[in-house]
């Protein structure tokens, strides 16, 4: 008797202890975001969370603006993680790899679409504007500005995963990318200044 009553309270013991280490990775992967973030020149993001939702807002120097709101249900990473902040505009970046570029002074979203990725050395972000035909973006860092490519004939279901590289210039955009019998090419789009 003395044995099962001792097997049992190890089991007890055990089952306690795995609950509560799942309980504590839980409540790490659904913490919520910080209540501030702060931005260059004086901005910075702010989460207020109510009883029914979470609300994302821009504050700076002269904005004070709600960028977005979600249930208190869904997961606070539905409002965003940052992934770049620059002078003038910052990059939140949402589960399923969509990202949006919001000008700093206004809050108003420059871009919007599914991430490819930013490319520090020529100060442009590559992304896919699903509203535009699937249409290749690039929103360039110096000018603030989109520019938008036409999708290329590839043999994967979504085109854009066939690129296998992309060259920038201040004239030129390269793609390296699998064609529909998955033969290597070459694409060059003139780009306008």
């Amino acid at each position: 008797m003395s044995i099962k009553i001792f097997c049992l309270f190890i089991y007890v013991h055990v089952y306690i202890g795995v609950f509560a280490q799942t309980k504590d990775l839980m409540t790490i992967t659904e913490s919520p975001l910080p209540q501030k973030i702060y931005l260059k020149n004086d901005y910075r993001l702010v989460v207020i969370t109510t009883d029914e939702e979470r609300i994302l807002s821009l504050i700076g120097p002269n904005i004070d603006t709600v960028l977005k709101k979600i249930s208190i249900s869904t997961s606070p990473r539905y409002l965003g993680d940052l992934i770049g902040d620059y002078d003038d505009f910052f990059i939140l970046l949402y589960p399923e790899l969509e990202m949006s570029v919001f000008k700093k002074q206004n809050g108003h979203r420059l871009a919007h679409g599914t991430y490819l990725h930013e490319e520090d050395t020529i100060n442009a972000v590559f992304y896919i504007d699903h509203q535009l035909d699937d249409q290749l973006g690039i929103f360039d860092f110096k000018t603030m500005k989109v520019e938008l490519f036409n999708p290329l004939e590839t043999s994967c279901q979504k085109w854009w995963v066939c690129i296998r590289k992309k060259t920038l210039s201040e004239n030129q955009l390269i793609l390296d990318y699998l064609d529909p019998n998955n033969n290597l090419k070459k694409k060059f789009y003139d780009r306008k200044p």
